[in-house]
């Protein structure tokens, strides 16, 4: 696997590391042991959902993968270069990230509850990356972009009863 280089992938590379040293993700997504934070790091996919060759996205094979999140980059908001002086640039860009969770069998016919439960978790994940952040990452503040959503109906029936928020998350000297 390649390393990062780049501005825009080392703040992803960032980010990815620091949502699996929160101690809320790794709870979320049952990351246990001497390996919690690979196990973790295992849910966090750079781009969009990446599975083994041959595997495809069924509701089953969905239900298993979750929850996650994807960090990604895209637009013309990822990366900005600011003149600084005649010796370098300033950096700065934004990063997206969308969490996704299946809804519990046992709620299912409550909205309200599963909706607060997910929003707890992305919320604490959120605030222990901003925490984590100070010092290690130059991050501005997050704000969703999309969501909370859940699977339409037509979704439900091939991917199951899921909800996903995506946060843009500036980072960089001109990000914040």
């Amino acid at each position: 696997m390649s390393t990062a280089t780049g501005a825009t992938g080392i703040a992803q590379e960032t980010l990815k590391n620091l949502i699996a040293d929160s101690t809320t993700f790794r709870t979320w997504v049952g990351a246990t042991g001497d390996n919690a934070q690979a196990q973790a790091r295992n849910r966090v996919h750079e781009d969009r959902l990446v599975l083994p060759t041959g595997e495809g996205f069924d509701k089953d094979r969905l239900e298993g993968l979750r929850p996650f999140a994807v960090v990604g980059t895209g637009g013309p908001e990822s990366f900005t270069a600011e003149r600084e002086s005649r010796a370098g640039w300033l950096e700065s860009g934004v990063v997206f990230l969308t969490f996704e969770d299946d809804v519990a069998p046992a709620i299912r016919h409550d909205p309200t509850e599963y909706f607060k439960r997910f929003r707890n978790n992305y919320d604490a994940v959120i605030a222990e990356v901003q925490t984590a952040a100070v010092g290690v990452w130059d991050m501005g503040n997050p704000s969703i972009v999309d969501g909370p959503n859940e699977k339409q109906p037509e979704e439900t029936e091939t991917q199951g009863l899921a909800l996903s928020v995506t946060f843009a998350i500036p980072w960089g000297p001109g990000g914040g």
